[in-house]
């Protein structure tokens, strides 16, 4: 019954919840010490975070997926075996296999979370052909070489994950690293990587369909060729916990090119949402209506106070800004023509950051209301 990618919807879909009881009641059982399992967990950006397994093979496919972002680029610059590849994420280790001691596939990982001065430091000194990382931290990585002047020895490729990168962002990161090197990759830590950018066509996530199999389905849970839904992952190459339906619990726009599927953006989390005091919400679709094009503006994050109250806090891409009171009249105008139930009072910050979480990622709707 199950041939096609579409044939996958017949089944149930599994929720992070549903995940993470079946590993607490694989856990239990007698047999399980018995198991080669890898122990991974997730950063936490939606909750807790999720620890679960993996065997060494489901591993090895997740890191062949991470070099196939850089091996599939068009013009083939990343050197494979003698290439240094740097990540900047949530862990930091600058300890290798003794196949990179021979100076094969070296890497190092850097906390994304460590002051930019700090991750240059790691930068320079180490000179990767290929940078990626959580996107907050590479795009201040690349504000630091910017704002500072420095000179480096530009990678072949960067790449950032973690979110959409936003137009603004990339003209920032490609300003420091340099054109037609910067690329956005999108997957996560139950799933992998499954769908990556070219760097000379953004805004067009090319699905691995040879390693994952992605349905995109609309509220009720019918399939969907094209529009915004949310998104549906089953990894083949995931053995321990195989994975079916998982929900990843985003949004992202999907599109297709000659018949064949690809994600043209990446919309944002199905819990960013903004309350109201009758018990209803808007959900990301209506607060990127309202955020978003807002020329000069690198970050925007909103931050609910109570049902009535919005703050918006905003670092300008500086010299790019088409003025603070412009920008706060647009973002104005967009509230009232969105936000319908109820006026919201809005107030603005200008700031020049915006603390990201423990996770490396910074959110778009921060929301003070306990519900």
């Amino acid at each position: 019954d199950i041939v096609t990618a579409e044939d996958l919807l017949k089944l149930p879909s599994l929720t992070r919840d549903e995940y993470r009881n079946w590993i607490e009641e694989e856990e239990k059982k007698s047999s399980f010490e018995e198991k080669r399992y890898l122990r991974a967990s997730t950063s936490g950006s939606s909750a807790e975070p999720l620890v679960f397994y993996k065997y060494p093979e489901d591993n090895a496919s997740d890191i062949a997926n991470l070099y196939r972002t850089v091996l599939t680029q068009p013009d083939k610059r990343f050197p494979l075996f003698k290439g240094k590849t740097m990540a900047m994420m949530v862990s930091d280790s600058q300890t290798g296999s003794f196949v990179q001691r021979l100076g094969f596939f070296r890497t190092r990982q850097c906390l994304a979370m460590k002051p930019a001065q700090e991750l240059y430091k790691a930068f320079s000194e180490f000179k990767p052909d290929f940078l990626y990382g959580m996107k907050p931290a590479v795009v201040e990585l690349a504000l630091y070489i910017l704002e500072n002047d420095r000179k480096i020895k530009k990678p072949e490729y960067v790449a950032s994950i973690g979110a959409d990168l936003s137009d603004e962002e990339r003209k920032v990161i490609e300003k420091a690293f340099g054109k037609s090197r910067v690329f956005d990759m999108y997957g996560s830590t139950e799933v992998g990587n499954f769908a990556h950018e070219h760097v000379d066509r953004p805004h067009h996530y090319v699905i691995w369909h040879d390693t994952h199999v992605v349905n995109v389905v609309d509220d009720d849970g019918n399939s969907m060729r094209t529009g915004i839904g949310q998104i549906l992952v089953t990894p083949l190459f995931h053995r321990a916990f195989p994975l079916v339906n998982y929900q990843l619990n985003d949004y992202v726009e999907i599109a297709e090119s000659k018949g064949v599927p690809y994600i043209k953006k990446i919309a944002g989390r199905n819990n960013d949402q903004i309350r109201n005091a009758d018990g209803s919400y808007y959900t990301w679709l209506v607060i990127d209506r309202v955020t978003k094009n807002l020329p000069g503006v690198l970050y925007c994050q909103v931050r609910q106070t109570s049902f009535e109250e919005l703050d918006f806090y905003l670092v300008e891409n500086k010299g790019k800004c088409i003025g603070r009171e412009e920008t706060e009249r647009v973002l104005r105008e967009r509230c009232q023509m969105y936000f319908t139930n109820g006026e919201k009072q809005t107030r603005f910050h200008w700031t020049d950051y915006i603390p990201v979480d423990k996770n490396g990622k910074r959110k778009l709707v921060v929301s003070e209301i306990v519900s």
